[in-house]
């Protein structure tokens, strides 16, 4: 009994794509949020810089600097409690000469424990830089003062805590990983409902095809999908597997049920003569013709295997060597030597070059010829003619016997195929001349077919690619 083998809710197949569709997603993310961060912090820079620049405009206004000093012309302005406390927001001012001698320092500066000095500034305009001082980030400004001379004679120096930005980009670090950790489950619970939904109708696929024996053959997948779609693709291919698959066990069958049938015929005939001859002691003259009737199904049986081996072969790839040869002189000398003693007439066009093996298409034109004298009356005479058309060679044996209605025409090339015309007339046969004929054609890319010989025969026309010999 056959037992079924449980599929796991989670799959290899379906963990494999959840881990892809989640690390996409994850890469996605980081990327988005290390955008969006740095967008963000640029733009809170942004702000803070211009802040810092207008007060830095404020502080220029009152104060002059020397080499050696600052004049505050305005005092009013380093009054303000943003210099001088640690307020919500203060400032820290510093100006410095090129000998790092402080000139200027607000009070808020002497609150902090240390407050550095950027030295070996060469730039000649103002510029921002972001630096931290004991777990503290501060943004701050450094303007290079010029006296009348166009000397740089000092470095005017403020900042501001850089609170704002960070606890934005913390809050914004810590909201996101929540919302990574959210999405990322988001992501994995539908890719794996996406991955079984996808998934489904290829399961359903593989429960039929398993449910598919020899009991129940003709059993097909149908699955809702377009002819277009992978699904639809997979199926109708799956289904045209299924019927070559059918046929040819059809045809085994038959060919096993047929093949021993016509094997028993010789083997019982065989069994009968042994069985004769062992009964009693015979005079010599019956045990030769016993003998003469044992070989003759011997005969009979070796050239049934032998034409079964040729069409068996038939569809593989062939790695007998092909040669080309002139069919003209073939058919004139060895198969017209063969049939000497029958009213045969050959018509046979001369320097008729083919590629094949001589002793295959000995073998067809001797069960064509054989057919058709044992298909006529007696005496009747047969015609073998063949000639060049265009690039092709069209080969005819054309008889006056029986002939084939339309409905067997294709149906006598069938292994074991037997006329009813045949049968009701009782000659002898295997049914295994015509299949094996057309497998020789079709391994050399030729073709048959089978005609009406009016008023009454048969035409059985070859056509095969013609050779040409060039000097």
């Amino acid at each position: 009994m056959e037992t079924k083998t449980k599929i796991p809710f989670l799959t290899d197949t379906i963990k494999r794509l959840a881990l892809i569709n989640t690390l996409v997603f994850l890469a996605l993310l980081i990327l988005l949020n290390v955008f969006l961060i740095s967008l963000i912090y640029y733009y809170i820079n942004k702000n803070v810089d211009r802040r810092i620049s207008h007060e830095l405009e404020n502080v220029l206004q009152t104060i002059k600097i020397s080499k050696n000093y600052v004049a505050v012309i305005d005092s009013s302005e380093l009054k303000e409690p943003d210099f001088n406390k640690m307020t919500s927001n203060p400032y820290f001012l510093q100006v410095y000469n090129f000998d790092n001698k402080i000139l200027l320092r607000s009070k808020s500066v002497n609150k902090l424990k240390y407050f550095p000095i950027k030295k070996n500034i060469t730039t000649d305009s103002l510029f921002f830089d972001s630096f931290n001082i004991y777990g503290t980030d501060y943004r701050c400004a450094y303007y290079p003062y010029f006296d009348s001379d166009r000397q740089k004679i000092a470095i005017v120096q403020i900042a501001v805590f850089q609170k704002d930005s960070e606890e934005i980009i913390n809050k914004l670090i810590y909201f996101n990983i929540w919302i990574v950790l959210f999405f990322l489950l988001l992501v994995i619970v539908a890719s794996i409902i996406a991955a079984k939904k996808t998934f489904r109708p290829i399961n359903e696929i593989i429960e039929t095809a398993q449910s598919i024996n020899s009991a129940n053959i003709s059993k097909r997948i149908e699955i809702d999908a377009k002819p277009i779609d992978e699904i639809g693709r997979l199926r109708d291919t799956l289904n045209g597997l299924f019927n070559r698959i059918e046929s040819y066990i059809i045809e085994l069958r038959n060919f096993s049920n047929h093949l021993s049938h016509q094997l028993m015929n010789p083997l019982t005939a065989v069994l009968t003569e042994v069985e004769y001859l062992l009964k009693h002691e015979r005079p010599t003259k019956e045990y030769i013709e016993a003998l003469i009737k044992i070989s003759h199904q011997n005969d009979t049986m070796i050239r049934l295997i032998k034409t079964l081996r040729v069409i068996v072969k038939s569809g593989k790839i062939n790695n007998e060597p092909s040669v080309v040869f002139n069919l003209s002189k073939f058919l004139q000398n060895e198969v017209l030597q063969l049939f000497q003693d029958y009213n045969i007439k050959f018509l046979i066009e001369e320097n008729l070059y083919v590629k094949g093996n001589a002793d295959k298409f000995s073998m067809v034109f001797q069960n064509l010829i054989y057919n058709s004298i044992k298909y006529s009356p007696e005496g009747e005479g047969i015609i073998i003619k063949a000639a060049k058309t265009n690039d092709k060679i069209i080969i005819q044996v054309e008889d006056k016997g029986l002939g084939i209605i339309d409905s067997e025409k294709e149906k006598v090339f069938q292994k074991f195929y037997r006329s009813l015309d045949a049968e009701n007339n009782g000659i002898k046969g295997f049914g295994l001349g015509l299949s094996l004929v057309k497998s020789i054609i079709d391994e050399y890319s030729g073709t048959i077919k089978i005609s009406d010989n009016y008023p009454k025969g048969t035409i059985v026309q070859i056509t095969l690619p013609f050779v040409e010999l060039k000097d």
